[in-house]
């Protein structure tokens, strides 16, 4: 439940503020609502090549590595925000629908660990997973917020003589 609540609190942090930040960095108000759009689009993209992946790999070794692309993500997502590099921000949210997909397939993984007859209460347990996630993605975006103005990050990152 709590692993679902993390995947998927990405993207209802995206719903929540993609527009509010694409009205801001998009190049033109009519592209503003972009990256959720490309949530939903990647989401759509993965969807079969996840299970394929599933299928021939196993679900551990496919959940790591689309939990290691959902972290990317979004520290691809943050880079571009700081940045102001719209192009960065609609392709997080592109690959932030791609990992989502992943996160999808853990309902199943859950049914096949139960006995049959708890797979109801399974299933309801992990989908409280998805409503956590709809109050955990807002809130670690006003958690985070701050997060990027730090003077380690001002003083190695973003400005000349830094890391980048």
């Amino acid at each position: 439940m709590f692993a679902y609540a993390l995947m998927m609190s990405g993207v209802s942090m995206m719903v929540l503020i993609a527009g509010i930040i694409g009205t801001e960095i998009a190049p033109s108000a009519g592209l503003a609502t972009l990256p959720i759009a490309l949530s939903v689009a990647g989401v759509a993209c993965s969807t079969l090549p996840t299970g394929k992946l599933l299928h021939r790999f196993g679900r551990r070794p496919v959940f790591i590595i689309y939990a290691f692309i959902a972290i990317c993500t979004a520290t691809l997502a943050s880079v571009s925000l700081v940045l102001g590099y719209f192009s960065g921000f609609c392709l997080a949210g592109f690959l932030m629908g791609w990992s989502a997909a992943s996160g999808h397939q853990y309902r199943f993984a859950a049914l096949e660990l139960v006995p049959a007859q708890l797979a109801p209460k399974a299933t309801s347990v992990l989908l409280l997973g998805g409503i956590l996630s709809a109050f955990v993605g807002p809130e670690l975006a006003v958690l985070g917020r701050n997060l990027l103005a730090t003077e380690y990050l001002n003083r190695w990152i973003l400005f000349p003589g830094g890391l980048l």
